[in-house]
């Protein structure tokens, strides 16, 4: 905030006909020396609202002018010398006047319209301010004095050590800023051109899920609502005020009386907008036992009952399995139907590192993001030797065990073509596949290395799971989250369906395509012809 920005300060305070009932400041409140009066003016209408905040660098230290196309060579570096901001008055108004809690490098249990609600963050983590350390004997303070409803990791700037941290903590969301959404973007790009930090630039703004060490939490990443003084423009990148509902898992009773369609098993859900979904746009889906038996081809029952629902919603298939599995298990037993019926299919493989359409003339590909030469000889080599070295790679596979999809490595313990009996008995309680992806992880911490299917552990870029695969759904198609439903058979915390769910999406757990089928015969009569 900059001391002539009156109109900036106005809207800002117009927020609070929005009636939040909890603030998240992400830091960067200042961007002048000058600039706490505008602060006052804009954040005042909120006194008493339960808010949380934490520090940028921006609230220590004045902006100075920096060239612009340095940020392509990596994250900005500190000024040699850099004017100092009055950041106790800050904080003084923050946490006096308003009654915000301070969670630089601290933690704090609020309550938040009856409900407790533990809060913990780090100072900014762009500038090394940071003290992860201090967090875990916070946060089992916070477990000792009792359960809370709702759990938040708060930081400015979305570094991976810090997000890996707090999932690691327990948050159940995380709220960042600093990236300012890229500031300038290409116009429709998924990607942002820089994002100052290392984070993923597909997640440098918005609502996303950051996943480690197997367990996926909402991230949002507020574009925020300036820039600097000295690079007073945006670009394909409005300046947003983020507003989260987050809403209650229905109990099981709850989901019975809608039809069966539940949220999230007692997992948080987030939405844009507070809306609960009525009839969903696009229904996902997983592939093996949730369409179909691990690799074999969907019954025609399944086939039939996907066609009719795609003449009414889009259908779409996630999985990690290549495209190759998607054309021969379902493209191919497809019944006939109109060309406009088939435009409605979308095809993830490798949890939507790839995206492909159906379309009259076959497969279309809309993208393809393919790990690099280095990334897949330490993915081959570390799963491999770590198999070994647990006494997990099979002398008699049925087929090749280790698979490169292109933008995923793949290990199938028993091999590619193991039978199904075989590869129910390896692993029914997870703990080989759970202490073999652990163990590759350590080796290659830069990738992603999550449990597969009954008996693979999938590779990849950081961040993709089939939540990725959803995110990137709502981004070609325009289809919101909130607007779609997903079906799967590992919705389970330690499935790989599960990232979906903690994403915020309405979902329903099967257990085979049997169960897939009966849902799909209780659904498509209720939802309207298509749009």
């Amino acid at each position: 905030m900059a001391p002539w920005q009156r109109a900036k300060q106005r809207w800002v305070a117009g927020l609070d006909d929005l009636r939040p009932d909890l603030i998240v400041n992400t830091g960067d409140n200042l961007g002048h020396p000058e600039g706490l009066d505008g602060v006052r003016a804009a954040l005042s209408a909120f006194g008493g609202i339960p808010g949380v905040f934490v520090h940028g660098s921006n609230d220590v230290h004045a902006p100075a002018p920096r060239n612009p196309f340095r940020y392509f060579t990596g994250p900005s570096k500190r000024h040699v010398r850099e004017e100092r901001i009055d950041t106790d008055a800050l904080d003084r108004f923050l946490r006096d006047d308003l009654g915000w809690q301070d969670l630089n490098n601290a933690a704090s249990s609020i309550d938040v319209a009856g409900l407790r609600v533990d809060a913990f963050g780090v100072d900014d983590a762009h500038r090394h301010w940071d003290d992860l350390a201090a967090l875990p004997p916070l946060r089992e303070a916070q477990r000792t004095a009792g359960v809370a409803d709702l759990t938040l990791g708060v930081t400015h700037a979305p570094y991976r050590r810090v997000l890996d941290v707090f999932d690691d903590l327990g948050a159940d969301a995380i709220f960042a800023g600093h990236t300012h959404g890229g500031q300038v973007r290409i116009p429709f790009a998924k990607n942002a051109l820089v994002a100052n930090c290392d984070i993923p630039l597909d997640q440098a703004r918005g609502l996303s899920a950051w996943t480690h060490h197997g367990r996926t939490v909402p991230l949002n990443v507020s574009a925020g609502l300036g820039q600097s003084i000295y690079a007073p423009v945006r670009f394909g990148c409005r300046p947003e005020a983020s507003l989260l509902t987050l809403v209650p898992a229905p109990d099981s009773s709850q989901a019975a009386a809608t039809g069966g369609l539940r949220r999230n098993d007692g997992a948080l859900v987030i939405s844009r907008n507070g809306d609960h979904m009525s009839a969903p746009r696009l229904v996902a889906f997983d592939l093996d036992d949730t369409l179909a038996p691990s690799k074999s081809a969907i019954d025609p029952r399944i086939g039939d009952l996907l066609v009719a629902l795609a003449q009414r919603v889009e259908v779409a298939i996630i999985s990690g399995g290549q495209l190759g599995q998607f054309r021969a298990q379902v493209v191919e037993k497809l019944p006939d139907a109109a060309s406009t019926v088939f435009d409605r299919f979308h095809l993830m493989p490798t949890c939507g590192t790839q995206y492909y359409r159906l379309n009259a003339d076959g497969i279309e590909t809309i993208y393809a993001h393919a790990l690099s030469d280095d990334e897949k000889s330490r993915a081959l080599a570390a799963v491999q030797e770590e198999a070994e070295r647990l006494g997990l790679w099979e002398a008699e596979p049925w087929g090749p065990i280790l698979e490169d999809r292109g933008s995923q490595i793949t290990f199938s313990a028993l091999g590619q073509q193991a039978p199904l009996d075989a590869k129910m008995a390896w692993d029914p309680t997870g703990e080989k596949k759970n202490a073999l992806r652990e163990a590759v992880a350590a080796r290659i911490p830069d990738l992603e290395v999550r449990s597969g299917g009954s008996t693979s552990v999938d590779i990849t870029h950081r961040g993709i799971d089939k939540a990725y695969g959803m995110a990137q759904l709502a981004t070609q198609t325009g289809i919101s989250l909130d607007e779609m439903l997903f079906v799967g058979d590992r919705l389970d915390p330690d499935g790989n369906d599960y990232p979906v769910l903690a994403l915020g999406v309405a979902c329903q757990a099967v257990e085979g395509w049997e169960d897939t089928a009966v849902f799909l015969e209780q659904l498509i009569p209720t939802l309207p012809d298509a749009r």
